[in-house]
């Protein structure tokens, strides 16, 4: 569009925020998308990774919403908030509504299944001044598990805030992330009592396990736990309890039972949280307007920031956000949707659909659906949750909703499957197809490169038997080790055996590969004099036992934050990877990008979306099992006509890998292959390669593992910058520029001459009044 940004029809104050943030003019996928938006129909969008995508949805949204709220009420009718339920009644019990989606509750009894920490807590809560009052719980299996007290308020992972506190299993005392040692570790099959005094100044609580007394756990209280109604909560990482208020098995002497507690108070249930989440939101005159869902908490994070930072200047109203993901505490933004502040939400697809189920997001206002990186929902088995949250959204007009119609987005660097057509037939009305990929398209600015791990070459048994000295040992990830990451043991290839050389079995030739391969990857990188490089894994434990590699011939304890001075390690490296915490993971991010560390060990899941500008190599240590996902990969590099090198290191053999069982997770003992019940499937990466050639449409240029020297036509090339177009390129482009030279020239008179009519029409009709 000619105009730029402000033809569009976009607001000043959002123009300005767009500035800020580097753009000038409108992406090609920008000036496609924006006008299609705007104008109220549903779009699927296929952009090039590093196009500009996110900001192609966002800035649309945020001009409509933000027109939306600036409208005046019509004098419709409100709705009626129901009746305030009475408070509950009946003894205390684990609260059904007041837990996590992944805490079960049955009747006494709680379970999680999550290898992430799940909570809940009880239905009511101490809310006297005085007395002793007490609760157990019983361990009914091998999980970890904390129980304590805490406020309404609290987060429901136990002891990470400042409004609960707790002790756990493996004898620890928490309270606002702060664990300290206390009593001793319990499990399976013991009793904990969990004690609260507020006969003394301040409060006090400790617990007891199997009736054995550790004295004071904390003593006062802290603040926040002060004069408040304190609850019974319990978390736990893949395990059962029995929980107790009423009669314990373990009776402390003065003590009496939540249950005997003379002055109770209730918590929350749903339908009360309904009652005030309708109050507050017919004060406020908001509901959400659009949910935007990402299918990885660091997209959702960064499209979150890019959103505010765009909506920064946008005022009377202001545009409220809210960010919905795993890993971070998200009761403040929970509280928000109660009152009806918020507005744009952007998330997860199971943490947005655990809210809307509960009651807390209301969607009947939502005007918005966008799904980004929409084919890896599909990948990811997240297109179910997708369904729903879509189910719950009005499709027309209702009560609330201003507007005639649901607007859904499709965006995402790849949107040619047959699946995703499938998806869209379900949620999308005659959409706009957007195609600035096309199915073939592959950025030119990227070189690809092949480094052959042949375990039967010299060479590479070589790098394998350096790999098994003591300073530059390589632990590999133990599938030919029945799942023992310390046992240790040469194959048979590398032991100098002429008859086992000749007669190698197949899993010694996979072992060789894992031996060899980031002794590979270090000699790459010193060849090529590497500055920043993204390195891809197959999984978490290879993303671990790679940066654990690293730090070790590098002789770094491992990435702690930014250091101000000493000896900077040549590897220097950090992860980004799914097991990760939210915390490290952003952290290790932002590293990267300030260039704190040389080296990022991501998956394919994490570091879908990661923009880090200038970024010169991407390395694959072992080839997608999907060729479109090694598209994503080396995405990640030639951005804005920056030239990028992407090198695969690639098996000439088939590599035993970890393919776990439903429910498991690497390294397991059972190492037989998959379909026999086990965890491990042979990966065929020459086979895999074949399919990322024909995706390219060429062979990849072949490096030798021996002297690793770029191709004649690389050598010159300075990767991360922009590129400079040849002899033949520059003129190719000067004979296009002549060509349509004077269609250009005609366009241009078109546009003064329809401006110049409008100006004049606007003065022939003009109110005389006003032109005076």
């Amino acid at each position: 569009m000619s105009g730029g940004f402000e033809a569009m029809g976009l607001s000043p104050e959002l123009q300005r925020g767009i500035y800020d943030v580097g753009y000038t003019l409108p992406t090609e996928v920008q000036d496609e998308a924006i006008p299609l938006i705007l104008g109220g129909g549903d779009v699927m969008v296929a952009a090039p990774t590093g196009s500009g995508k996110t900001a192609a949805f966002s800035l649309p949204i945020l001009e409509l919403v933000h027109e939306k709220l600036k409208e005046p009420e019509a004098p419709a009718a409100v709705e009626e908030a129901p009746e305030a339920p009475p408070p509950p009644t009946g003894p205390p019990a684990l609260s059904t509504q007041d837990r996590d989606a992944t805490l079960a509750v049955d009747n006494d009894r709680c379970q999680s299944r999550s290898e992430r920490w799940s909570g809940g807590r009880c239905s009511q809560g101490i809310a006297a001044k005085s007395g002793k009052y007490a609760f157990e719980i019983c361990v009914e299996d091998e999980g970890l598990c904390r129980a304590g007290w805490s406020t309404q308020a609290a987060s429901l992972d136990l002891g990470t805030d400042k409004n609960g506190l707790g002790f756990g299993a493996t004898a620890k005392k928490s309270h606002n992330r702060q664990f300290d040692d206390y009593g001793t570790k319990y499990g399976k099959g013991d009793v904990v009592t969990c004690w609260l005094d507020l006969d003394v100044e301040g409060g006090s609580c400790g617990f007891d396990v199997n009736g054995k007394s550790f004295g004071n756990a904390f003593a006062p209280l802290p603040p926040a736990l002060q004069g408040v109604a304190l609850f019974p909560a319990v978390a736990m990482r893949n395990a059962q309890l029995a929980v107790s208020f009423s009669e314990l098995k373990f009776p402390k002497e003065g003590f009496v039972s939540v249950a005997a507690c003379p002055q109770l108070q209730a918590g929350l249930r749903k339908d009360q949280n309904e009652y005030e989440s309708t109050k507050k939101r017919q004060k406020s005159g908001r509901s959400v307007s659009a949910i935007i869902l990402e299918p990885a908490r660091d997209l959702a994070e960064q499209t979150h920031d890019c959103i505010e930072s765009y909506a920064r200047y946008l005022q009377d109203p202001h545009i409220k956000c809210a960010l919905l993901i795993g890993g971070i505490n998200t009761k403040e933004a929970e509280q928000a949707l109660r009152n009806g502040d918020v507005d744009i939400v952007t998330g997860t697809p199971l943490k947005v659909w655990d809210l809307v189920k509960r009651g807390i997001m209301d969607v009947d206002a939502c005007r918005f659906f966008t799904l980004d990186e929409a084919d890896r929902f599909i990948e990811t088995d997240d297109v179910a949750t997708c369904l729903k949250i879509f189910e719950k959204l009005p499709k027309g007009a209702s009560a609330t909703a201003r507007d005639r119609r649901l607007q859904v987005a499709f965006f995402s660097a790849t949107l040619h499957s047959e699946a995703i057509k499938e998806l869209s037939r379900k949620v999308c009305d005659n959409p706009t197809w957007v195609d600035l990929k096309g199915e073939k398209h592959l950025p030119d600015s990227v070189k690809h490169l092949v480094v052959p791990v042949d375990p039967s070459s010299l060479d590479i048994r070589e790098l394998a038997k350096q790999s098994l000295d003591d300073d530059k040992r390589v632990t590999t990830d133990s599938v030919h080790r029945k799942g023992d990451l310390d046992k240790f043991e040469a194959p048979s290839l590398l032991k100098g055996d002429v008859k086992a050389v000749l007669e190698t079995s197949q899993e010694d030739s996979s072992e060789v590969v894992k031996l060899a391969k980031p002794a590979l990857f270090v000699k790459l990188f010193d060849s090529l004099k590497m500055e920043q490089c993204l390195v891809f894994c197959r999984t978490n434990l290879d993303c671990d036992l790679f940066e654990k590699y690293l730090n070790k011939i590098g002789g770094s304890g491992g990435f702690r934050g930014r250091k101000e001075s000493g000896k900077e390690s040549p590897y220097a490296c950090c992860v980004l990877a799914g097991m990760r915490s939210m915390h490290e993971r952003r952290r290790n991010l932002e590293a990267f990008k300030a260039g704190d560390v040389k080296i990022l060990i991501a998956t394919d899941v994490a570091a879908r979306g990661i923009d880090v500008v200038g970024l010169p190599c991407v390395v694959n240590v072992t080839l997608p099992d999907v060729a479109e996902n090694y598209v994503h990969r080396i995405g990640r590099v030639g951005r804005a006509d920056k030239v990028g090198l992407a090198v695969s290191l690639v098996s000439t053999v088939k590599e035993k890998v970890w393919f776990c069982q439903r429910g498991k997770k690497p390294p397991q003992k059972d190492t037989r292959e998959f379909e026999k019940g086990g965890n491990c499937v042979w990966y065929d990466e020459p086979e895999l390669l074949k399919g990322v050639e024909a995706k390219l449409g060429q062979q990849v240029p072949r490096m030798d593992a021996q002297d690793l020297t770029l191709p004649p036509e690389l050598r010159d090339v300075v990767f991360g910058e922009v590129r400079e177009g040849t002899e033949e390129e520059d003129k190719a482009r000067t004979a296009r520029l002549a060509n349509i030279a004077g269609d250009v020239d005609k366009l241009k008179d078109m546009e003064v001459r329809s401006q110049q009519a409008y100006f004049m029409l606007r003065e022939l009709t003009a109110d005389p009044m006003e032109v005076g």
